[in-house]
């Protein structure tokens, strides 16, 4: 709690060059429909002054990240929800990532 969108959006990862033009559009938003505020924008995305918040306890992120690259073989879409906690966060996502889709056999 605390930390300022702005600030997430400054500090966030860099996907490589390969996969940014087929990003989600945006790092990070609140539990809805469709991309509910707040909205954590990419650095190249972000408008100054637009959510200048900071994240209070309580609240619940959808943290995002789509990779694939252009004419790539496929593109991998992965979401966790994370509570944000009086002294940090806590992961309420459970499912376990596919190990062959994370690279990781």
């Amino acid at each position: 709690p605390g930390v300022t969108i702005p600030e997430l959006t400054a500090n966030t990862h860099v996907l490589d060059a390969q996969f940014q033009a087929q990003k989600y559009g945006c790092l990070m938003h609140g539990v809805g429909l469709c991309d509910e505020w707040p909205l954590v924008a990419y650095p190249d995305k972000a408008v100054p002054g637009a959510f200048d918040h900071p994240l209070e306890a309580g609240m619940v992120l959808c943290v995002e990240a789509a990779v694939g690259a252009v004419g790539g073989d496929f593109t991998i879409k992965l979401e966790d929800q994370v509570l944000i906690t009086e002294d940090g966060y806590e992961n309420l996502t459970t499912y376990a990532f596919d190990a062959d889709l994370m690279g990781q056999t």
